[in-house]
């Protein structure tokens, strides 16, 4: 079954598309205002704007920096929940 069908997709991981570099950079600015002291968290969010993170994030995706690098992506159904970063151990 599945989007074909019209029913939602189960949870999953998998590779990231460009079009949810949105979501992605969106998860990480959340993520940073709890997991950093509020100082902190202050300065890291005014260091880069939203608008840069997305950009970051598509070129993450569409133009890994190493042919081994991935960005995936943990959904619930079709809404983006978690991300994650992959790349080889030099």
């Amino acid at each position: 079954m599945g989007a074909a069908s019209g029913e939602p997709l189960a949870a999953s991981v998998r590779l990231a598309w460009p079009d949810e570099a949105p979501n992605i950079a969106s998860l990480q600015r959340r993520s940073w205002a709890v997991q950093w002291p509020a100082d902190l968290a202050e300065l890291m969010l005014n260091a880069v704007s939203l608008a840069e993170m997305v950009d970051t994030w598509r070129q993450a995706v569409e133009k890994p920096p190493e042919a081994a690098f991935r960005v995936l992506v943990a959904t619930d159904g079709q809404r983006v929940v978690g991300f994650a970063t992959t790349m080889p151990n030099h």
